[in-house]
């Protein structure tokens, strides 16, 4: 093999090589089910939102599970576009109030008074400051398969 064609087979693998990287990058964590149930002072917190940020590098916010709490503080994570599930990886936690009602919404009379009244049904309050912040949250989990937490 002379020289040339030695130097031209070498070029092309070097490229070749380079163009496929060193394996897969940026490969986002499985996701799986998840949920759990939040409480504050040993009692259900109804109706705050549960949000999970995955810390694995190159996730966006397509990534960010969220769930609200029920009566009983259950919650069950999904993805945006109502995808259920949560990626497999550590994940800070941040817990913040839920969204009202759609009557309460409302900008009338009748809103008004279902606004009041939603507000009241909400016990347990507040949400103490430190877990509605990413930066101070003391909540960080590994999330697995079917994972249940307890906040």
């Amino acid at each position: 093999m002379t020289n040339l064609k030695f130097c031209a087979l070498f070029l092309i693998l070097g490229s070749l090589i380079l163009s496929l990287g060193c394996g897969p990058q940026n490969v986002p964590p499985e996701i799986v089910a998840a949920g759990g149930t939040v409480t504050l002072n040993g009692k259900p917190l109804f109706n705050c939102q549960v949000e999970f940020i995955p810390l694995a590098k190159g996730l966006d916010g397509n990534y960010k599970a969220f769930g609200v709490t029920d009566t009983e503080g259950k919650f069950n994570l999904e993805l945006p576009g109502s995808k259920p599930g949560c990626p497999a990886c550590d994940c800070k936690v941040v817990v913040v109030e839920g969204p009202f009602p759609d009557e309460a919404r409302q900008t009338n009379d009748e809103g008004a008074a279902a606004f009041m009244k939603f507000k009241k049904s909400l016990t347990n309050r507040p949400i103490p400051k430190r877990y509605q912040s990413m930066a101070k949250t003391p909540f960080k989990f590994s999330v697995a398969d079917g994972a249940q937490f307890e906040i």
